[in-house]
């Protein structure tokens, strides 16, 4: 029965979590889009009406195909939570260390770009798997924003892993998807993203 209420507990908080990280990102985001620009004067309406602007964000990330926005956003937050989830093979989900950390979004940082260079025709075979890759940028979004989620839900639930250790991964993880929001919007898309060490070749952002 104890178990029963830590689950659902542990669940309502990670919604109410994942609701503020999200929020949280789109914020930071959209603020970095704001003075990217380096204007000596910003309206007062666009550094206060904050509602406005993440409905816009929001909106001006899944405005290619909304339907296959939110299908690959779902996706990766199952994922996220599933892959939490298997920290409990070898133990309870809540003390793995590298189950809650930045290791699967860090892989995903790198994955993603290259399958989307090097698999382009094996995805494009793929009805499915094309539409999902057309979103990488929901994708990742909906995937960090819940491992972040669920890596402050296990310690304030559990206090079963290091509070440094949560500040450490949240921030990186943070800064890995907000990077990717940022390069996802250079001109060369979000194949640019990764030097040209990794890919074997120089990226004509480099040059």
């Amino acid at each position: 029965m104890q178990s029963l209420h830590n689950d659902s507990m542990e669940f309502i908080v990670f919604l109410i979590l994942f609701a503020v990280v999200s929020m949280l990102i789109i914020v930071i985001n959209y603020y970095r889009r704001l003075f990217a620009d380096k204007r000596e004067e910003y309206r007062r309406e666009e550094l206060l009406n904050l509602k406005k602007y993440i409905e816009k964000e929001f909106i001006r990330l899944t405005e290619k195909d909304t339907i296959g926005s939110y299908t690959a956003f779902g996706i990766a937050v199952f994922v996220a939570l599933i892959f939490s989830y298997m920290g409990g093979l070898y133990g309870r989900h809540y003390e793995s260390y590298s189950f809650n950390s930045v290791l699967m979004p860090a892989l995903l940082f790198i994955l993603i770009p290259l399958a989307k260079e090097n698999l382009k025709n094996e995805i494009e075979g793929n009805d499915f798997i094309s539409k999902l890759f057309n979103h990488d940028i929901l994708m990742f979004f909906g995937f960090s924003a819940a491992v972040i989620s669920q890596i402050m839900t296990v310690y304030i639930i559990y206090h079963a892993i290091s509070i440094l250790w949560v500040i450490i991964n949240v921030f990186i993880i943070l800064g890995l998807l907000l990077y990717y929001l940022y390069k996802s919007e250079d001109k060369n898309g979000i194949i640019s993203l990764l030097p040209g060490f990794i890919k074997g070749k120089k990226t004509e952002i480099e040059e």
